[in-house]
């Protein structure tokens, strides 16, 4: 089971999840960087945002020298993006992807965006979110077939 949280932002409570990226095509030893994921059920993709892409040039990654993904549409319009490979790693699950990382924010992009957990990850759990009782949490199939529901 791996265990979220909700974190107040902007006046609202929201539902998170911290991981270790790592980027396993980076000069050898592997890089990483922790990073906070907003989840986000609607999102098809999980994304870096410009705030936490900031930290790439100080692992020796370029996201300018990055291959450039299709562009990416939300509430706040379209952006583009890059593509670098990357493992999340949330407690034991490592999970392999193709981590889109928006564009340097514009004046239509809000910079105080946060990363977001999209359904390419969110669909390989069981996730529970009990603001009532502030659990976020994401089961892997063992655990949530163990449930009677």
């Amino acid at each position: 089971m791996i265990r979220g949280y909700f974190s107040l932002r902007s006046g609202n409570k929201r539902p998170f999840v911290t991981c270790s990226v790592e980027f396993p095509s980076t000069t050898r030893p592997r890089r990483q960087m922790v990073t906070q994921f907003l989840i986000d059920t609607g999102a098809d993709r999980t994304i870096l945002a410009p705030g936490d892409a900031e930290k790439l040039p100080g692992l020796g990654i370029v996201p300018q020298r990055l291959p450039a993904g299709p562009s990416s549409t939300g509430i706040g319009g379209r952006v583009g993006r890059r593509i670098i490979d990357a493992i999340l790693k949330l407690d034991s699950v490592a999970i392999p992807l193709a981590l889109a990382i928006l564009a340097t924010p514009t004046e239509s992009v809000s910079p105080n965006i946060p990363s977001i957990m999209g359904r390419d990850i969110l669909g390989q759990f069981a996730l529970f979110i009990e603001e009532r009782t502030n659990r976020v949490l994401l089961l892997d199939a063992s655990e949530a077939d163990a449930l009677a529901l």
